[in-house]
């Protein structure tokens, strides 16, 4: 990502949102204002953002952490007051709301995220941008594209993405297609495609799916197989 576009997204958020005076980026008198950044290993979409973030925050010389956990790390929130960050940017919702739930006197700015106002807590610490893509607007555009393909089959994580799929399922049937939904909660569990009655598949932003490169690999290769577009 653009480094001029990061710091920009950092300005617009904690100053309107935090204060800050003449710049929430400012260094202090006692020291410089200080970022950790928050992510969960083994999401490959994130390898690109974490390097980004490095990229623009390493050019603007701000100092910042890079803290990774899994869900069992009960140290990170100690690891993250000892830092004592200004503030605290976290890469998707399972991080965001560990964090979130913790932490509640220092700004959290995530990213990474789909359908926030689901998946993630509520608290006035806590403030980000949407990974959203309205569903509408994909289905539209997939009718301008494709209108002769009718059938569409999602895979998904129930845990990750229920509410996205739901909204779809509905939105679909407005719009004249037919929805397959095939629940998959880890990758052993993904179907195979020759099972698919369905013209193409829809590869929403579910991480348990598409967050895995090698799961990604073969949901093309399988639909180039069967014919089924993606």
């Amino acid at each position: 990502m653009n480094s001029i576009l990061i710091i920009f997204i950092l300005y617009m958020i904690i100053i309107p949102v935090f204060g800050g005076g003449e710049s929430a980026l400012a260094v202090t008198e006692n020291r410089p204002f200080i970022i950790v950044l928050i992510r969960e290993p083994g999401v490959a979409e994130y390898e690109n953002a974490v390097k980004g973030f490095t990229e623009a925050i390493g050019q603007e010389k701000i100092p910042f952490f890079i803290y990774t956990f899994d869900r069992d790390d009960s140290k990170l929130i100690l690891k993250i007051k000892k830092t004592n960050p200004d503030i605290i940017v976290t890469l998707g919702s399972t991080a965001t709301n560990l964090v979130g739930s913790e932490i509640k006197d220092i700004p959290i700015v995530y990213s990474m995220v789909i359908e926030p106002e689901v998946n993630i807590l509520h608290a006035a610490n806590i403030t980000g941008v949407s990974l959203d893509i309205p569903v509408n607007l994909q289905l539209k555009t997939l009718k301008m594209v494709a209108p002769e393909l009718k059938r569409i089959g999602i895979i998904y994580n129930p845990s990750e993405s229920a509410a996205l799929v739901q909204k779809a399922v509905s939105t679909a049937q407005e719009m004249g297609f037919t929805l397959k939904t095939y629940p998959a909660a880890t990758i052993d569990k993904i179907p195979d495609f020759n099972n698919l009655a369905i013209d193409l598949l829809w590869l929403i932003p579910d991480y348990t799916i598409v967050g895995n490169p090698t799961v990604t690999a073969r949901l093309i290769r399988d639909g180039l197989k069967y014919n089924i577009a993606r």
